[in-house]
């Protein structure tokens, strides 16, 4: 998109103030968000050296090491290497339950879902958009941000959409009726 090279440069500079500062906690999902904007913009090798470079400095910090693995996943599953997204979604999400990210949660979910969907394992994929909907269910009485409100959104939609596919296509119509 048009906006894509203008967020390459926006956050390099902010990441390059992170480290100057010295803000530890801010450089990972900086990174994160800058190889997100690099592979919009077409340069897919430079967001993998910057996601490697988000990796190296997450440890201890799981809302790095979540946002990394999420966006790894992405990178992973837009070069159609799904087991490798499947993995790091995974890994997305059991960091997020075990530190109580639940934001998190429902946008993991629901990218396995629509992998499970993608492998044509659609009992799974409905297994995982019903997990996506419960935990966002859960979060909705507490939306304290407006990032929050946004994966929120996000994943509410995905979620009942891939729901409602896998339903339909393994011939559930009645249960895809009784989501809507």
């Amino acid at each position: 998109n048009g906006n894509a090279g203008a967020a390459v440069g926006y956050l390099t500079e902010a990441a390059r103030l992170c480290e100057e500062a010295g803000f530890r906690l801010f450089l990972p999902p900086t990174l994160a968000a800058l190889a997100r904007a690099q592979a919009a913009a077409g340069a897919p090798g430079e967001a993998r050296q910057t996601l490697e470079r988000a990796r190296t400095c997450t440890a201890g910090i799981p809302l790095a090491e979540t946002l990394v693995a999420l966006e790894e996943s992405r990178q992973h599953e837009a070069d159609d290497r799904v087991a490798e997204a499947v993995a790091s979604y995974r890994t997305a999400l059991d960091v997020a339950e075990r530190n109580g990210l639940v934001a998190l949660s429902p946008v993991a979910l629901t990218a396995l879902g629509r992998l499970a969907a993608r492998q044509g394992n659609l009992e799974e994929a409905t297994l995982r958009y019903r997990g996506a909907i419960q935990a966002v269910e859960r979060l909705r009485a507490g939306i304290a941000s407006v990032e929050l409100r946004s994966v929120f959104v996000e994943a509410t939609h995905d979620a009942f959409a891939g729901l409602l596919d896998a339903l339909v296509a393994m011939g559930r119509d009645a249960d895809a009726f009784l989501v809507v």
